[in-house]
């Protein structure tokens, strides 16, 4: 099944950071509703004198104003509760409510699912470049069962490689955030495979600067240019022109 893309960049950088707050929103909201409920059955069970179960029953009856209010203390304690009931409820009510008028809870829960994925990938494989190199890098990786990403910053070629079941980040992988967004520094490998010899150099730089131990594997448009791809950090790198001359003159004399 395809993975939700990710756009980067600044309208990227922008997601990342609504996501974490979204995550951190809803966690308050889940431990203050808990909070809420271990309050009420406290409560009761206190000023009620009821077990466990009877003071969870009324605190529940309380909350969904469905009980009649004591006296005294005890009825102050479940104002009390009813008054902060109501301000949880609608504000987590109101907040779902307005995802679901904006059409974007579908989304946000398909994203939030995605980074967290990110977040736990480790020893995979970074392919920087989804052309034809990096997206048959990504098919043989597949069919090895190998974990892998690849990031893409042309937003057509990523929606291509999406709906072929690929695993897709939209982003500049020359950009060092979106190295570490993706996990660089727990990764296998990067392997640079864009078009142009010179992103693939600033690539390799990037890497190496932030993970010096990082397996760098890089591709190069003509074979002079492999030294400095090497001297980038890069630890292989493969010149495709000569590399095919090289398996037609195998095949030619085997």
């Amino acid at each position: 099944m395809a993975e939700k893309i990710v756009k980067h960049s600044s309208e990227g950088k922008k997601l990342f950071e609504n996501i974490e707050k979204t995550t951190k929103k809803l966690k308050i909201l889940f431990l203050m509703t808990v909070g809420l409920f271990i309050t009420g059955i406290i409560g009761f069970m206190i000023l009620g004198r009821v077990d466990l179960a009877g003071a969870f029953s009324l605190t529940v009856e309380t909350l969904a104003f469905s009980k009649e209010l004591d006296t005294g203390a005890l009825r102050i304690f479940e104002l009390f509760l009813m008054l902060f009931g109501v301000f949880i409820m609608w504000w987590v009510l109101w907040w779902f409510f307005d995802l679901f008028i904006e059409g974007t809870l579908g989304t946000l829960i398909s994203d939030i699912r995605f980074l967290n994925i990110l977040k736990k990938m480790e020893k995979h494989y970074i392919i920087c470049g989804g052309g034809r190199v990096g997206e048959y890098i990504g098919e043989m990786m597949r069919a090895k069962n190998v974990k892998y990403l690849i990031i893409e910053h042309d937003a057509k070629i990523a929606e291509e490689l999406t709906s072929k079941g690929h695993h897709v980040i939209v982003g500049d992988a020359m950009n060092e955030e979106i190295l570490l967004q993706n996990g660089i520094k727990k990764a296998n490998a990067l392997i640079a495979v864009l078009p142009e010899t010179e992103k693939n150099i600033l690539i390799a730089l990037t890497a190496r600067e932030i993970t010096p131990t990082i397996v760098i594997y890089s591709r190069a448009h003509k074979k002079g240019m492999a030294q400095k791809l090497k001297a980038a950090g890069a630890n292989y790198v493969i010149v495709p022109e000569v590399a095919g001359a090289e398996k037609i003159v195998q095949q030619i004399f085997k």
